[in-house]
């Protein structure tokens, strides 16, 4: 069969988008109105999100309608991302984390320290399913950007 493209092979998962997504990103599946996953990823918007799927390897947007329009499109990317799990990648830190502490998805499609116990503890926060990883940058992270994390990493 020419022309499939694999979706796992010694390597990271392949996915189509449903919304562009930004490498380093963290990725969940798309939940559609009355289903549970249309097959498609979005970066993640939620806080303590549970169904991470991993981190985006590159840039990817769903094809836009090219009705007529020139059917070449140099500038277009595609609409398949390789996705990474289990990988110590660069990532997007909403604040500071210490070098060694799990991490969790943060509402901006990155990490943040996993907080166990403080003022804002509830039920959820406090639970280690919400862990994806840990932060594996050398000396911690003293700010919010672009650090090293091991994604897929349990306690």
């Amino acid at each position: 069969m020419p022309g499939v493209l694999p979706v796992l092979r010694q390597g990271p998962a392949t996915y189509q988008v449903f919304s562009a997504v930004t490498g380093g990103q963290v990725v969940v599946p798309h939940e559609a109105p009355g289903v549970f996953t249309d097959q498609t990823i979005i970066p993640n918007v939620t806080v303590n999100a549970i169904n991470v799927l991993g981190v985006a390897a590159n840039d990817a947007a769903p094809y836009v309608d090219q009705t007529g329009l020139n059917p070449v499109v140099i500038s277009q990317q595609p609409d398949r991302v390789a996705v990474y799990y289990g990988v110590d990648i660069t990532v997007a830190y909403a604040a500071a984390c210490d070098f060694g502490i799990c991490v969790s998805a943060s509402a901006a499609s990155g990490v943040q320290a996993y907080v166990r116990q403080g003022a804002a503890y509830s039920q959820f926060v406090g639970d280690p399913v919400y862990i994806i990883g840990r932060c594996s940058e050398p000396g911690g992270v003293a700010a919010a950007g672009n650090a090293r994390a091991r994604i897929g990493a349990k306690p």
